[in-house]
């Protein structure tokens, strides 16, 4: 689902070609939002991991 999600700002940030003052302050706000999804995912997938490890095999 995040993948998703980043993957479709990122196609929206790659629109945004102009260097109007607005426009790169729209590509500043996507790359913080693409940053802040790939640090929930990369939390997300961690915790994932150690919670396999965590549980007992059955």
């Amino acid at each position: 689902m995040i993948e998703d999600a980043v993957a479709r700002i990122q196609a929206i940030e790659q629109q945004l070609t102009q260097k109007t003052r607005r426009q790169l302050q729209a590509r500043l706000t996507i790359r913080g939002c693409l940053k802040e999804l790939r640090h929930i995912s990369g939390h997300h997938s961690l915790a994932s991991a150690q919670e396999a490890e965590i549980r007992p095999a059955h």
